[in-house]
């Protein structure tokens, strides 16, 4: 009876333990999806379940962005990189549903990202922000290199209002890394036409309201 006891007790706790690490992965699995994408309430602002959210530091501040990878992305080949700057007091979760492009890079294999200002202003040159802004596309540029398969040929910048100011900037501070920008509602902020590099330039598109594109040379 003892043995037959022994064995019994340790078969139930056996199967005890066995539940119990299920139960544990299933709740950390959940609270890694919770983690890693976005919020009710960033859904509600027109994030889509899709999109992940992660973070990055930028010279000891933590910075915040959505990124959408398309499953219909073929293996082994480089993709374009499409980056998306909201206006002035918005916030990433905001763009994916107002731009549709997480539909549109599913349907033509691009990555895209929803970079997060600091304080609701990107730095555009126009004294919004004091954040480093061109450095946390600079450094969020080479960790999407290091963690996709980037096509360093045909990375991209659009944005609205402050946003599409911002964008071009980008034109001509990281011409060396991004080919072509779209700005929607903006131009190029008066301060950095004096100083904007006229070596080195990314092709430009403008438009006034509406839907927003992005087109160059190379084209998506």
């Amino acid at each position: 009876m003892t043995a037959r006891f022994t064995r019994r007790s340790f078969c139930f706790a056996f199967l005890g333990i066995v539940l119990l690490a299920s139960v544990v992965s299933r709740v950390l699995a959940q609270q890694d999806a919770q983690e890693n994408h976005p919020s009710r309430r960033d859904r509600k602002k027109g994030a889509n379940p899709d999109d992940q959210k992660h973070e990055i530091n930028v010279d000891g501040t933590k910075r915040a962005y959505l990124l959408y990878v398309p499953h219909s992305a073929p293996k082994n080949r480089a993709l374009p990189l499409l980056f998306v700057f909201h206006g002035g007091g918005g916030h990433d979760s905001n763009m994916p549903r107002f731009t549709g492009f997480d539909e549109i890079a599913e349907s033509r294999s691009f990555l895209v990202v929803y970079p997060k200002s600091v304080n609701g202003h990107w730095n555009d040159g126009r004294n919004l922000s004091p954040a480093d802004d061109v450095g946390f596309v600079r450094v969020l540029i080479a960790e999407l290199k290091r963690s996709y398969q980037v096509d360093a040929a045909r990375i991209y910048a659009t944005g609205i209002s402050n946003g599409g100011f911002f964008s071009q900037r980008l034109a001509c501070d990281l011409a060396d890394q991004i080919v072509a920008v779209a700005s929607v509602a903006a131009t190029i902020p008066e301060p950095l036409v004096p100083i904007c590099p006229r070596s080195r330039s990314a092709s430009c598109l403008f438009k006034a309201q509406t839907i927003l594109w992005c087109t160059s040379k190379a084209e998506l």
